[in-house]
């Protein structure tokens, strides 16, 4: 009888160990790029929370809210903060178009990331 060598010096457990250790790893990667490069929101205090796609062509600056929360209605006008990481903030007013879409005129824009704040011209909200 040959003597048979005990399960932790064979080749096939550390194999199956070690694609499930993979596996884990790269899921827990998969999270943590997702979660460090979720979408950002547009959150309204005390009001309503959308997302804003922005489009700026030829000096002027068009947002569409899309659809608004159940119950209410988008407000005819509002101030927008352009916040750049450098330089100066602009102040805007922007002119309802009609199904959540406003335009404005806007000034040169620095390259790089802007904060967009919005606000209802009407309440100050």
């Amino acid at each position: 009888m040959s003597a048979q060598n005990p399960w932790y010096r064979e080749f096939w457990p550390w194999f199956v160990v070690g694609l499930l250790a993979t596996a884990v790893t790269a899921s827990l990667a998969t999270v943590w790029i997702a979660v460090d490069a979720r979408p950002e929101r547009i959150d309204g205090y005390r009001d309503i929370a959308v997302p804003v796609q922005v489009y700026v062509d030829a000096g002027r600056l068009e947002f569409d809210l899309g659809l608004p929360p159940e119950g209410r209605d988008h407000p005819a006008e509002l101030i927008v903060r352009l916040l750049p990481g450098h330089g100066p903030a602009q102040v805007l007013r922007s002119a309802g178009l009609g199904d959540g879409r406003y335009r404005a005129d806007v000034g040169p824009l620095p390259p790089g990331h802007i904060a967009v704040e919005l606000e209802s011209a009407a309440d100050g909200t």
